[in-house]
């Protein structure tokens, strides 16, 4: 947009003056108004379209999954499958249910109904509601059949990743009306997803490495813990040649990449030099004695 005194500038080189000048401003600054409007609306319209495509995608990724659940129920029932005999499970409820925990209940149900894996995807998205439907609805067609993958996708969504695991086993408190074992039992839980969650070998070395690794990050400055973090180390040796790269780049100490302060030894307190600061030395009694004639500090008669 030009400003009054460019279009003033500009009027000026095409020769007006006077009236004429004022007369091409006004219309000039009369024409950025008008393309100002339009580019509103033009931007508004854009988005209600896309908005509609949006909404129009859902739907039809709503329709497929009815589609697909009715096929395997018909499947299902061709099967000999009773489902007067299958209790129904509770949908998912966001803000209430922990995600992780109504996953391992579906997997639990689906596997004691002895249902086929390839069936799982389609019947969880019945169960799901508000952001978790989102994540399944926004999924690729292919990916949203494969139960891992919805899973693992639903996990994110819900920050149950091995850095959320982690953090709820290092934050977990007990709970109002918990008893101490039903608290270790959901701390156990805690560490056992973290583990799961790592990739590592539930051996002695396995959580070892593991051990080691997250000690490591905990005394890394954000900076180094998140170069880190992206190249993913699957050991400890990993990790710490690449800190050891990160260090080299930068030509720094060591200290400098961590989050503890080196404290420094302590230097032995001296007395200021301040005459002002210092007691005046005690006088003796000998002295005083000569001072005041004998009489103790008494004036002299």
């Amino acid at each position: 947009m030009e400003s009054l005194k460019e279009l003033r500038q500009y009027g000026e080189s095409l020769g007006l003056a006077n009236e004429d000048l004022i007369r091409f401003i006004e219309s000039q600054q009369a024409k950025q108004r008008d393309d100002r409007r339009f580019e509103r609306e033009r931007e508004k319209e854009e988005w209600e379209v896309e908005k509609v495509r949006l909404e129009h995608e859902l739907e039809l990724k709503r329709l497929d999954n009815t589609r697909l659940f009715e096929t395997e129920k018909h499947r299902e029932e061709k099967g000999n499958v009773n489902p007067s005999k299958v209790p129904k499970l509770p949908p998912f409820e966001e803000g209430t249910d922990d995600m992780d925990a109504y996953l391992r209940r579906y997997e639990r149900y689906a596997i004691s109904q002895k249902w086929d894996k390839s069936i799982w995807a389609t019947h969880l998205s019945a169960l799901l509601k508000g952001n978790a439907l989102n994540v399944y609805a926004l999924m690729p067609s292919d990916q949203a059949l494969d139960y891992d993958a919805l899973k693992t996708c639903l996990l994110k969504r819900y920050n149950m990743t091995e850095d959320g695991f982690k953090q709820k086993f290092r934050s977990c408190r007990p709970e109002f009306g918990e008893t101490f074992q039903q608290f270790s039992v959901r701390l156990g839980s805690y560490f056992s997803r973290w583990i799961d969650m790592s990739n590592v070998l539930k051996t002695f070395d396995g959580l070892y490495d593991l051990m080691l690794r997250d000690q490591f990050l905990h005394i890394c400055n954000n900076e180094v813990m998140l170069f880190l973090k992206e190249r993913v180390p699957k050991s400890i040796d990993d990790m710490t040649r690449y800190a050891d790269q990160f260090k080299e780049a930068r030509r720094v100490n060591i200290v400098s990449l961590t989050n503890q302060t080196q404290k420094g030894k302590s230097q032995p307190s001296q007395k200021p030099n301040n005459a002002r600061n210092q007691e005046p030395p005690k006088q003796s009694d000998r002295d005083r004695n000569r001072h005041t004639g004998g009489y103790g500090g008494g004036n002299r008669i």
